[in-house]
């Protein structure tokens, strides 16, 4: 008895008209488009950089910001999730920026992992912000009981 191959990326095709070609067929490998899977991940990353650069040139985000948590200061329900934990205190950061400066902030974002686990938040923005102000602010978020 045959066994059949499980699912995988790329494994399988589909067939059919090909758009705006009348009386035309083709075929196309169906990807997962994953961040995990082994042969997805360097060409989704590869747009995913090259929309960044795109808009970031687009609205004129030229300075970077990166903002780390302190450990420390980790609600314990968030330990195992400081992804979570450093949206909720960006969205904060936001609010505290528009009060700052009269108007949203225009920004790209890209959240990372450090090797000890916990997220870090790396921005491109388009005007200047002092840093003792951002350090501050920041901090001052890090603080608010959740």
């Amino acid at each position: 008895m045959k066994r059949e191959k499980p699912f995988g990326c790329g494994n399988f095709s589909v067939v059919g008209p090909v758009k705006g070609k009348p009386g035309q067929f083709g075929h196309a490998a169906l990807f997962c488009k994953s961040y995990r899977c082994d042969r997805c991940r360097k060409p989704k990353l590869k747009k995913v950089r090259k929309r960044i650069s795109e808009v970031a040139e687009e609205h004129k985000l030229t300075r970077m910001v990166t903002l780390t948590l302190d450990p420390k200061r980790i609600p314990k329900r968030y330990r195992k999730r400081t992804d979570r934990y450093i949206r909720d205190c960006w969205c904060k950061m936001r609010v505290l920026l528009t009060r700052e400066f009269g108007e949203s902030l225009l920004f790209v974002g890209v959240l990372e992992f450090q090797k000890n686990g916990n997220a870090h938040l790396h921005l491109l923005v388009g005007r200047y912000i002092a840093q003792k102000w951002l350090s501050l602010a920041w901090q001052s978020i890090g603080r608010v009981s959740m």
